[in-house]
């Protein structure tokens, strides 16, 4: 349920100009879970005093929204997500969810093809335990990426390599004989506790782990920290983020004061420099890269499923419905943004 739909509005053409207002708010900025209701109800209560529909008094719902975005969006709000509007601590759930998802798609086709028993055997429970701590390592690293905190993600990455390494050789062993065998709605069961796990250790205290350290960092740190947050959570390049960091190197030695006294809190100062300038283009360009990814991981996975033609395989059509979706977000969604702004 969207904020507009919790509001009784007297006009139709209020809930239209209400529909048009929050979706350019949600899909165009970053701003944070409770504004949209907010805004809205503002809008509510100032239609039914005047008696006016709401474009009569606000005008164009899209123009209004950058308006309210704009003046009600802070630098500690921006300053603590990234280009997608999330912390830390909500870009380790996401993905958490999406591989509990997965997980989930898998065993419904697999229930579908071979019946609803899965065999298990020492191989396989280690191959499915070190994978999926594989995954939760890189939800880690992930987490840590978008925090600016590259050296930490380092360390997780390694361990994540190593996981995934253990991982492929327990798989090798996949074709030994089942202890047991599993309903398929048991292992369903495992994924949801999977998405449960994710959740409980994603609170709000989870972002507090992600940043690091509560003390004021030395200069060293807090300048490796900028450059981290400018690349990781604002999309900067190499380049321009190494640029910033040596310009707030060199002030810091010509002025002899720290990086927290002179330019306060990092996340903050990480916001300013990156500004609103080129957010949607980076934005973009991470997308399409996190797309790009996607699909060239399918399909050295599961090209052999086209290249044979096995239509009867769930990798065929997964391979299809990737490059789809890899096209749509290359060429036609970008098109249609375009037309809506």
């Amino acid at each position: 349920m969207t904020a507009r739909d919790t509001i009784d509005w007297a006009r139709e053409e209020d809930a239209r100009w209400a529909a048009a207002f929050e979706l350019r708010l949600v899909l165009h900025h970053e701003v944070p879970s409770a504004l949209p209701g907010q805004a809205l109800a503002e809008v509510r209560e100032l239609t039914e005093e005047s008696g006016a529909p709401a474009e009569e008094l606000l005008g164009d719902p899209r123009a209004y929204a950058d308006s309210v975005a704009a003046e009600r969006v802070g630098e500690k709000h921006t300053g603590a997500v990234d280009l997608s509007g999330l912390t830390p601590a909500q870009r380790f759930r996401s993905l958490g969810y999406a591989a509990a998802f997965t997980a989930a798609v898998l065993t419904c086709v697999h229930w579908a093809q071979e019946g609803m028993r899965v065999r298990v055997s020492p191989a396989a429970g280690l191959f499915a335990v070190l994978l999926t701590a594989a995954v939760l390592a890189c939800a880690v690293a992930a987490g840590l990426y978008h925090a600016g905190r590259h050296r930490a993600m380092s360390g997780w990455c390694l361990a994540a390599a190593g996981l995934l390494s253990g991982a492929i050789a327990a798989g090798a062993g996949l074709s030994d004989d089942p202890l047991f065998k599993l309903p398929t709605p048991v292992v369903l069961i495992v994924s949801a506790l999977l998405a449960a796990t994710v959740r409980t250790f994603s609170g709000p205290g989870t972002d507090d782990w992600f940043r690091g350290p509560a003390e004021e960092p030395d200069d060293a740190r807090w300048i490796r920290r900028l450059g981290g947050l400018l690349r990781g959570r604002h999309g900067l390049g190499f380049r321009e983020a190494r640029g910033h960091t040596a310009e707030v190197r060199s002030h810091l030695a010509a002025s002899g004061t720290g990086a927290q006294q002179a330019y306060g809190d990092v996340a903050v100062y990480a916001a300013r420099l990156a500004g609103k300038t080129g957010r949607a283009r980076r934005k973009e360009r991470r997308r399409r890269l996190a797309f790009g990814g996607l699909t060239a991981l399918v399909l050295l996975v599961d090209e052999e499923y086209v290249r044979r033609g096995e239509f009867g395989a769930y990798q065929f059509w997964l391979v299809l419905g990737v490059l789809a979706l890899f096209l749509w977000e290359a060429l036609v969604r970008p098109r249609l943004q375009r037309r809506t702004k």
